[in-house]
């Protein structure tokens, strides 16, 4: 019982009788507060040739297609419209709004999800790593680690244990510039993933997206002393903010935070406001949560979008005790 009473199969009970859909056109109505989503990457849809990396991020849900993509932003129309970032920067974001934000910085961001975007009248908010940006020819440990996993094997379950290994170095890493085999040099063969600093300009220029902090080398807050806490996001910040674009927001690395980099960021820093992921709490503007945008399946997204989680959960609780 408990395993068929899971929020995934709720999620999809409810989406298929239309009662999400139904929520979210009422919270739209009521002017309810706003949707901040965020994602990884966007890859193109079948029929082209993806990488070894390519494929392991899409089995593992680091990545969503072109299509995917469209789907979701057809449903986040629905309840909600496109954002401006700006207003995130001045802790005045649209009451009905919803904003697409992208981390890391991978270059398939402006490149794939660019023109759907576009067409969509969305301007994402790409949030980028100081030391990926300056060196892009280095290859981080998660994209290295999919590109042996992918040579492994092509199946769920090696997707799945790629997940589990990264879910367990996110617990513990110090980041790029910290961690033992960290940082990879490019084979000959791999794509440029990452957007440089030469880049920003030349786009920026051609359309409109906007960049944010997402500290120097991608620590887990939790996992460091405050000096190089301070110095993850300020040197970070010395990098970016002279560039078009450029709004003092950062995004949490795997969305960890603690009183500490809250604390300091209240009193000391130039950020305006911090970014968490689904476990942030949207009361203080240094602690926002963030819908997954790769949330799989889809109604189980569509769920998170209108936050009927909490629902979700207590139907479960209620039908394992009676």
């Amino acid at each position: 019982m408990k395993r068929i009473l899971n929020k995934r199969n709720l999620a999809k009970v409810l989406y298929a009788t239309g009662v999400i859909h139904a929520a979210g056109l009422l919270q739209r109505l009521a002017g309810n507060c706003p949707l901040i989503v965020t994602g990884h990457r966007v890859l193109h849809d079948s029929g082209t040739t993806r990488s070894e990396i390519d494929n392991t991020a899409l089995l593992s849900g680091h990545a969503i297609t072109e299509a995917e993509l469209i789907r979701r932003l057809k449903f986040l129309s629905l309840i909600r419209t496109p954002g401006d970032p700006r207003d995130l920067a001045t802790g005045a974001p649209g009451r009905n709004a919803f904003y697409i934000t992208f981390d890391d910085g991978y270059r398939d961001n402006i490149e794939v999800a660019g023109p759907i975007l576009r067409k969509w009248h969305i301007k994402p908010l790409i949030f980028l790593i100081g030391e990926l940006v300056k060196n892009p020819s280095l290859l981080p440990w998660w994209d290295a680690l999919g590109k042996k996993k992918h040579r492994t094997t092509l199946t769920h379950n090696g997707a799945s244990s790629y997940g589990d290994l990264c879910q367990q170095i996110k617990q513990t890493s110090m980041g790029l510039l910290h961690d033992k085999d960290a940082l990879y040099e490019h084979d000959e063969n791999d794509d440029d993933l990452y957007l440089e600093l030469d880049d920003i300009s030349e786009l920026h220029g051609k359309w409109d997206f906007y960049i944010g902090n997402h500290t120097m080398s991608h620590p887990n807050f939790s996992k460091i002393d405050e000096k190089t806490m301070q110095e993850e996001i300020n040197n970070c910040t010395d990098i970016l903010s002279d560039f078009p674009g450029y709004l003092p927001i950062l995004a949490y690395p795997f969305g960890v935070y603690d009183d500490r980099i809250t604390s300091y960021l209240k009193k000391s820093s130039d950020i305006t406001m911090a970014l968490a992921t689904g476990y942030g709490e949207n009361n203080n503007q240094y602690t926002v949560k963030r819908v997954n945008l790769n949330t799989r399946p889809f109604s189980l997204f569509a769920a998170e979008c209108i936050e009927i989680n909490g629902v979700l959960e207590k139907l479960r609780r209620k039908h394992q005790t009676t």
